[in-house]
């Protein structure tokens, strides 16, 4: 099946300055196509999504499967230099449909998160056009070291280090602690 071709800027400009004149910008109809676009461009090229911050007890908890999964940390070099930060703001971005593109659209949303968030110190990478997403074999250089979560089990951090080993260049470990006098993690090399 052959697949219709992307309307113009011009045609979609047309089509949001209509929504906005016709007040239909609180239509829920709209509202879900446009989330159904941007989670087009998600599936389309992918999002890799990187943080500045290693040792906060959040992200360890949100996404490194509470404390007993790890943290990759990278060389921003190479594909990675292209990483853009999220912006951290207050209320929604309030942008006239004239002044900026539909691709402009998209890149703001993915791109700005409410200011709760704004612990995650969070960048994030767009895959080229027709990038799937899922996994793909870096340059060696760019993984430079692995954190290994507080509550991760001894067996897992032994198989991580096993295949770590193997590597030509192998990443500098680290083990995440539980600090003794207030609320924080300790990132310490491991030994041996």
């Amino acid at each position: 099946m052959a697949q219709s071709p992307r309307p113009s800027d011009e045609v979609i400009d047309d089509m949001l300055e209509t929504a906005i004149r016709e007040n239909r910008l609180r239509d829920p109809l709209l509202i879900n196509n446009h989330r159904e676009t941007l989670q087009k461009v998600v599936d389309e090229r992918g999002v890799f999504c990187l943080s500045s911050k290693c040792d906060d007890i959040l992200m360890f908890a949100h996404y490194a499967d509470k404390h007993r999964g790890y943290c990759l940390e990278f060389q921003m070099t190479g594909t990675l230099k292209n990483a853009q930060p999220v912006r951290y703001v207050k209320s929604y971005p309030a942008k006239s449909f004239w002044e900026i593109t539909p691709g402009q659209i998209a890149e703001i949303m993915l791109l700005t998160k409410s200011k709760q968030w704004s612990y995650e110190r969070e960048w994030r990478l767009f895959g080229p056009q027709k990038c799937r997403p899922g996994l793909y074999k870096c340059d060696e250089p760019l993984l430079t070291g692995i954190i290994f979560g507080c509550q991760m089990p001894t067996s897992n951090k032994q198989l991580i280090a096993s295949l770590n080993e193997r590597r030509p260049r192998p990443a500098k470990l680290y083990q995440a602690l539980k600090e003794v006098r207030r609320f924080g993690l300790a990132i310490k090399p491991c030994t041996g």
